[in-house]
């Protein structure tokens, strides 16, 4: 992929690339933009939490107010709305996150797909198996 490759995921949209810079704007009533604040954009506006991240970012998905991240570590990072665990996390330990994290439930596991529905998630590893989190 070269430099000049460019992507977007709208929301409630899936997207494939590889980068190592991600933009988001719009509404963020939850933190679902990862700025590390409850407070919309209205430009695109870099996501600075995976700058710190030794892998880039090769998939995004867009739930109503929720976040999905794939990095080609096949790691999971979101943040956003979780009061039905659509982000991963346990929603009684945290029911919103507007800083972008790596969701423990995955580790030795790889994820190869995922998929950022309404009030949920889901996720395909290498072996085939999905997994779901979230309202349904």
């Amino acid at each position: 992929m070269n430099a000049e490759q460019q992507a977007i995921a709208a929301s409630r949209g899936d997207q494939r690339f590889q980068t190592t810079h991600v933009y988001s704007w719009g509404r963020n009533d939850f933190g679902q933009l990862g700025h590390q604040q409850i407070q919309s954009a209205c430009i695109p506006t870099r996501v600075d939490a995976f700058d710190v991240l030794d892998e880039d970012i090769i998939e995004v998905s867009c739930g109503s107010a929720h976040a999905l991240f794939l990095t080609s570590d096949y790691d999971v990072i979101s943040c956003g709305s979780n009061f039905f665990g659509q982000c991963g996390f346990d929603p009684e330990e945290c029911e919103q996150t507007d800083n972008p994290y790596k969701v423990a439930a995955f580790d030795g596991l790889q994820v190869s797909m995922i998929s950022a529905g309404y009030q949920h998630s889901l996720f395909l590893t290498a072996q085939g198996k999905v997994y779901s989190s979230g309202n349904n």
